[in-house]
């Protein structure tokens, strides 16, 4: 079977070592992965289900925000990923007011303590959310993405 790549880069990257840490997986209907990163563990196995965990807020709300708005999430990258913004002057331009942001200014997810629930990963979720704002998680919360 051929790998899948994560579409993160992400430090400590699970992706060279998939062929051994398969082979230790249990078999059964989901996949707890406490430490998702880029993902690159579940995007390779074949389980029914998965509940996905970090201790980075951030990268859990952008897992929500893949899940909750696709379409939405998809454009946005589309418009980003343009070769006029391949420079480093455009990368500090869009990391600039993130970093300013304060807690208070962060918006957290309606349901960043509850387990969010989704279809299996191979077929679209029907749900949507609100479009006017993107949420965020508060720092240092665990969530999780779970499906079934």
């Amino acid at each position: 079977m051929k790998k899948n790549r994560a579409f993160l880069k992400w430090a400590g990257g699970k992706y060279p070592l998939l062929d051994d840490i398969k082979k230790h997986l249990p078999e059964g209907e989901c996949l707890i992965e406490p430490f998702v990163g880029a993902g690159s563990v579940f995007l390779n196995t074949d389980f029914s289900r998965y509940i996905l965990a970090d201790i980075n807020s951030d990268l859990i709300g952008l897992y929500n925000i893949v899940k909750l708005r696709t379409d939405e999430y998809v454009a946005a990258a589309r418009e980003m990923f343009t070769p006029e913004n391949n420079v480093a002057e455009r990368y500090y331009q869009y990391r600039a007011p993130a970093i300013h942001l304060t807690a208070s200014e962060k918006r957290p997810l309606k349901d960043s303590c509850a387990i969010a629930r989704t279809t299996p990963r191979r077929t679209v979720s029907p749900w949507s959310a609100p479009t006017s704002t993107v949420p965020t998680l508060p720092r240092r919360m665990t969530a999780r993405i779970s499906s079934g």
